[in-house]
């Protein structure tokens, strides 16, 4: 993907007393998206439309029926704030619809991304292969290309022959991460994980552990409010990141952190052969029910660890009753 890009704008048509807005940008060459300059840690609750009209990122089309959607819902998001119904574009290969970019936080060894997620029940069967968030770090000069932390979801048929989506994060080069012993890896199908909000975390630490003499990780954490899900679900090392630097530097390998982060590029995602051509990539878009959606709410960018947002974990379960009689 071309990284070099420049700021688009956006002229938003009002409707009185319209609780959804419709952000549609048609695709351009050379690409364009929006551009928001943060400082760490950023918030954005997206309480209000104005909240969304400098990062809406989408394309696709023609016809108008295959281009992505970013709606601003007043009453979509968590807990009945406002938030973002996201629609994947079709009929394109890497066509977008997110929110991005965010940048001038400096050059970062480390970078937390947290975000709500809810999935529709036809998510998971008619829209596929999304690089749900795309980290940029900075090549210094060296055309590499692989310099692109992400999440990258997976499909497999499972033992109860049904579909499944899972994600994993990547270094960018199409590798997955291997989850952790024992874990309760999240995945999503048609009644799985459907229809309620979920948590994700995206870090990446390009630092040294000097304990495990690991130079940096990508690690996944996700959590559900039924509690079915906590903490870390996936997570991938970054050891062969000097060898592949090496492989196209001239056999000169360098370590992650001589390319700090710079960028987090999208949040929502590039969409993979949306109109179904190489046999992936879910249905073309006019043929998607209502339900085939995600929506995104409570995004916090920052150098440490965030969590959930406060009370989304908060499900105890009822107290024992007292004071009983048997008869």
């Amino acid at each position: 993907m071309n990284t070099s890009y420049r700021n688009a704008g956006f002229r938003i048509c009002p409707r009185t007393r319209a609780t959804v807005v419709f952000l549609l940008l048609a695709i351009a060459a050379p690409a364009s998206y929006a551009a928001r300059n943060i400082s760490l840690p950023h918030t954005e609750s997206f309480s209000a439309q104005s909240s969304v009209s400098d990062i809406t990122w989408v394309t696709g089309g023609p016809p108008e029926a295959s281009k992505g959607i970013l709606a601003w819902e007043e009453n979509g998001g968590w807990r009945g704030g406002g938030g973002i119904k996201i629609t994947a574009p079709s009929g394109v290969n890497q066509g977008y619809a997110g929110v991005g970019s965010f940048s001038g936080f400096g050059n970062r060894n480390r970078l937390n991304t947290r975000f709500l997620l809810y999935f529709g029940s036809s998510f998971q069967q008619q829209v596929q292969y999304d690089k749900l968030i795309v980290i940029l770090r900075n090549e210094q000069g060296l055309d590499l290309g692989i310099l692109r932390p992400m999440i990258h979801d997976n499909e497999r048929i499972d033992v109860d022959g049904q579909l499944h989506r899972f994600w994993r994060p990547t270094r960018g080069v199409g590798e997955t991460g291997t989850p952790p012993p024992n874990t309760n890896e999240f995945t999503l199908n048609g009644t799985n994980n459907v229809n309620q909000w979920v948590c994700f975390e995206y870090e990446v630490d390009l630092s040294v552990n000097a304990g495990l003499q690991d130079p940096g990780r990508l690690n996944l954490y996700i959590d559900t409010a039924d509690g079915r899900h906590r903490g870390l679900s996936s997570s991938v090392s970054l050891a062969g990141e000097f060898a592949e630097v090496a492989a196209q530097n001239g056999g000169v390998g360098r370590p992650p952190t001589d390319f700090p982060i710079t960028e987090l590029q999208i949040l929502g995602g590039f969409w993979g052969y949306g109109d179904g051509s190489q046999g992936v990539g879910g249905i073309p878009g006019p043929q998607r029910d209502a339900n085939a959606y995600m929506k995104l709410d409570e995004l916090v960018i920052s150098d440490r660890f965030i969590g959930c947002p406060a009370g989304f974990l908060d499900n105890p379960p009822p107290a024992a009753p007292t004071n009983l009689r048997a008869n």
